[in-house]
């Protein structure tokens, strides 16, 4: 986190953090499904915690992710990477409140 506020022109004021999603939801990642989601919430539980000690947002594309185990067209034809669509609903999730955040940063 220091180093990417570091890296930051304008500081902290510009950094968020995005989940990481769970390809134990997608169907290459179904036989361990529950044990990746699991290791996965975990992670993100964590880097929320970080998050919120440094004030920074965090965002939560994972819940997303998820639906990949019923959306078929949420993964590529190799079933394991996102999709155009999966990207979409991530951008839709997060581009205003980083919108306001890149904005107000400058």
């Amino acid at each position: 986190m220091n180093t990417a506020i570091n890296l930051s022109a304008t500081g902290k004021s510009s950094v968020f953090v995005l989940s990481i999603p769970d390809y134990g939801s997608t169907p290459f990642g179904k036989l361990e499904r529950e044990s990746i989601g699991k290791e996965i919430d975990q992670w993100n539980q964590v880097c929320k915690e970080i998050c919120a000690e440094f004030e920074i947002p965090f965002f939560d594309i994972t819940t997303i992710s998820k639906r990949a185990s019923i959306e078929a067209d949420l993964t590529t034809k190799d079933k394991l990477h996102p999709s155009a669509k999966m990207y979409s609903l991530w951008v839709n999730e997060i581009f205003e409140p980083v919108q306001a955040i890149l904005t107000t940063s400058k």
